[in-house]
């Protein structure tokens, strides 16, 4: 009898270990996927501080909180009279020999981040609009990968030896290296601020991230935060890009995926939609990398944009992919702590998978079912910093036409 209890005994003793294991595996699983992204790059403005000082720092305020950001505004709406766009589809980017012989551990970086092997545009030299050149920006396109990407980047701050890191040994001084000189993938990102609702009630889309977002996981951004994708435009434009796709088409092609609505219903309201062009920006925190900045508005209704909406829990999931939308009052967003809070409508699906009995009694599945709860309240998130570059873009817009 003693020798079954005492095989009891060490049954539930294995069995609580195994359990308590588990738990320590889900914890620190949770915490790499919680502080990846820290130690892949930093966001902190108290670190670009110690690198740039007060190079690159633009100071907005919104509903009466100043926030401060780093960007390096290269071109902005109002401050020139026409763009050339110079693109080769054959100029690709090569990686630094020290970056490819690093590439295994830098890759290791990002073990909680989905990818994607997928030709990137990118900018590797811009004129600025001056008054000798009749206020005229050049933007000189290439090409590169996203790959490339993983490995400059979006991997600035990883500790390589000590306190090797790639920035410290291609970014170092308190000013970025010119775009034709860097050694950064330096892809070219779109961000857009989307707007529904009227002058009265202006709701502003927020997209929130899921756990294995390369970056900002669970955090919030622009209601447009994607990089230029190679696919979306390459029968029209011949693989070639041009100044109409960088001025309104690429929003135009890439909106309904991003705010969650189908093709179709896109076309109902596409004749809706007012784009305006913000300008130009290279991404302090990671490096200089570049980003469209945008302001749309999309006149309709928050209740017709509701009636849109739509995330299917079937499709596959792509990179960076949205896990909900929320809908903000404008005046209501603020940022403190490096979180951006704002009274938020979140609109809740809840899918559920009937079972329709056919004829001879047998349990088939039909259909998904959807509900809808709509709940209002203050939310708190992280954010992108690219958000706020966005928000201090439109507000400079605003400035100029007298808002």
């Amino acid at each position: 009898m003693d020798v079954v209890w005492d095989i009891y005994i060490n049954l539930l003793a294995s069995l609580i270990a195994f359990v308590i294991a588990y738990e320590m595996v889900l914890y620190v699983s949770f915490s790499l996927h919680r502080y990846e992204d820290e130690i892949k790059v930093s966001y902190k403005n108290s670190d670009m501080e110690k690198q740039y000082g007060q190079n690159y720092l633009q100071k907005v305020e919104i509903n009466n909180l100043n926030v401060e950001v780093y960007c390096e505004p290269l071109l902005k709406y109002g401050e020139y009279t026409d763009i050339i766009v110079d693109d080769d589809p054959d100029r690709h980017f090569e990686l630094d020999t020290f970056i490819k012989s690093q590439a295994f551990e830098l890759l290791a970086a990002h073990s909680k981040s989905k990818s994607v092997h997928d030709t990137t545009v990118r900018l590797y030299d811009f004129v600025k609009p001056t008054k000798e050149n009749g206020y005229t920006a050049v933007m000189r396109f290439g090409r590169s990968s996203y790959l490339a990407h993983l490995l400059t980047n979006r991997v600035l701050d990883y500790p390589l030896k000590g306190d090797i890191t790639i920035r410290s040994l291609y970014e170092n001084t308190d000013t970025l290296t010119e775009l034709r000189y860097a050694k950064m993938s330096n892809h070219l990102g779109i961000n857009a601020l989307v707007f529904v609702g009227n002058n009265e009630r202006r709701m502003l889309l927020v997209p929130r991230r899921g756990k294995d977002a390369t970056v900002v996981k669970n955090g919030v951004t622009a209601s447009m935060a994607l990089r230029l994708k190679m696919d979306t435009f390459e029968n029209k434009y011949a693989s070639k890009l041009t100044k109409d796709y960088i001025v309104r088409d690429c929003i135009e092609e890439n909106i309904a995926s991003a705010i969650k609505i189908s093709k179709d219903d896109w076309q109902k309201i596409a004749n809706k939609i007012q784009i305006v062009f913000l300008g130009l920006a290279r991404d302090i925190y990671e490096g200089g990398k570049p980003t469209l900045f945008y302001a749309v508005d999309l006149n309709i209704t928050e209740e017709e944009y509701w009636n849109m909406y739509h995330i299917s829990p079937t499709e596959e999931r792509g990179i960076d992919e949205v896990e909900e939308i929320m809908l903000a009052q404008w005046e209501s967003i603020e940022v403190k702590n490096s979180l951006l809070s704002a009274y938020m409508h979140l609109c809740t699906e809840q899918f559920q998978l009937p079972f329709i009995s056919d004829i001879k009694g047998k349990k088939t599945v039909e259909q998904h079912q959807r509900t809808r709860k709509i709940i209002t309240a203050k939310k708190s998130y992280s954010f992108e910093q690219n958000l706020i570059s966005n928000i201090w873009f439109y507000q400079q817009y605003l400035t100029r036409n007298g808002h």
